[in-house]
């Protein structure tokens, strides 16, 4: 209802902000869970996969929020994706959530 309003709009807003840092591919990472905790991930890339900046939003009710992932800044998504110890560092919504926009971003390329 109302509430899923003021969700997309946070998105739109987290979206905008990632598109205007500069001319960097957005990948979007998700997770959605019905009854439990689930999650959305925004990943700024450059062409070589780097990652200028990512962000988590990840929560059970509509009041969740987009987090900035620091962690994640610099690391190029494809050795990110491949590097277990490093996803295992994560808990599993985030790493869902970042495999998801990986295999994306693979899809795209192919």
């Amino acid at each position: 209802g109302l509430f899923g309003i003021f969700q997309i709009k946070n998105f739109s807003r987290n979206y905008r902000e990632l598109r205007l840092l500069g001319p960097y591919r957005i990948l979007i990472g998700k997770n959605p869970k019905r009854f439990f905790s689930g999650s959305l991930m925004l990943i700024a890339i450059d062409n070589d996969g780097n990652i200028k900046e990512a962000r988590l939003m990840q929560g059970v009710t509509v009041f969740a929020k987009f987090r900035t992932l620091k962690k994640l800044e610099g690391k190029n998504i494809a050795v990110l994706a491949a590097d277990y110890q490093e996803l295992k560092r994560m808990n599993k919504l985030t790493r869902q959530c970042l495999l998801n926009a990986y295999k994306t971003f693979v899809d795209f390329k192919t």
